[in-house]
């Protein structure tokens, strides 16, 4: 078996393994229906209903996407040390490489899955609520989808080495730590005491602040092409060096 059908043959194992999960589909359940609520309170709000809603909506989809990645990946590789089947692929002709992004194309498969049907949902809802079709709310769950791909990546990694609950917490904390990168410049001319260290940790969690949908939707600004080719290619750059380090681990702890 080639290293693309070993990637595909895990990477689907591992999406039917996620799919059994009773907490995605409530996850799953929780933005659309925090939206329909969401447009009872529209009506007090004149002028900026659309604002208020895809607000809404593109931060329940940011936050229980996020709540599924962490759960989905926190035990990846624990699972299977206690299942004793990581030993069956150690003692199998197949690869690391293969290993890791098998495990990662099945959970970020279930992402792009929630986010597409999560995403129609809301689309519905604006034309329903608004008469006109929002395109644009497509590209801000495309840039979700960059940032889900890098925790995905993330949480890949630190199943590798690390405790379920660590590693969960680990995700959350490096989510949140993620969206300082708006005050990166402040960061970069202020001197007070205990600065330093901050601006020395924002420089290894990779930069959420670029797939901030806010900046986009919110604020009013223009999300072209362009732009959304660049959060990606850094989107690409930090998942394949988590990825790679994940790997790293891995061969070192199992495959010897």
């Amino acid at each position: 078996m080639d290293k693309i059908s070993q990637i595909c043959a895990i990477a689907v194992q591992t999406l039917k393994e996620d799919l059994r999960r009773k907490t995605i589909f409530i996850l799953f359940l929780f933005p659309p229906i925090l939206s329909y609520a969401a447009t009872v309170f529209t009506s007090f709000m004149p002028g900026s209903e659309k604002e208020f809603l895809t607000d809404i909506a593109l931060s329940s989809v940011s936050l229980f996407t996020l709540l599924m990645t962490a759960f989905m990946t926190s035990d990846l590789f624990l699972k299977e040390v206690d299942r004793g089947t990581l030993y069956f692929f150690t003692s199998n002709p197949v690869q690391v490489s293969a290993l890791i992004l098998g495990k990662w194309l099945g959970c970020f498969l279930i992402l792009i899955l929630a986010t597409l049907g999560m995403s129609i949902f809301m689309l519905i809802l604006f034309y329903l609520k608004f008469h006109f079709f929002y395109s644009d709310f497509l590209k801000a769950s495309l840039l979700l989808l960059g940032q889900m791909s890098i925790l995905t990546a993330m949480g890949v990694w630190g199943s590798t080495f690390l405790s379920k609950f660590t590693n969960l917490s680990s995700l959350l904390l490096i989510y949140t730590l993620g969206h300082l990168g708006d005050y990166a410049e402040y960061f970069k001319v202020h001197q007070d005491h205990g600065v330093g260290l901050f601006k020395w940790l924002l420089r290894w969690i990779p930069d959420f602040s670029k797939f901030e949908f806010r900046n986009w939707l919110i604020l009013g600004v223009h999300l072209n092409i362009l732009s959304l080719a660049k959060a990606y290619l850094y989107a690409f750059f930090f998942s394949g060096l988590l990825l790679f380090l994940g790997a790293c681990i891995l061969k070192k702890r199992f495959f010897r």
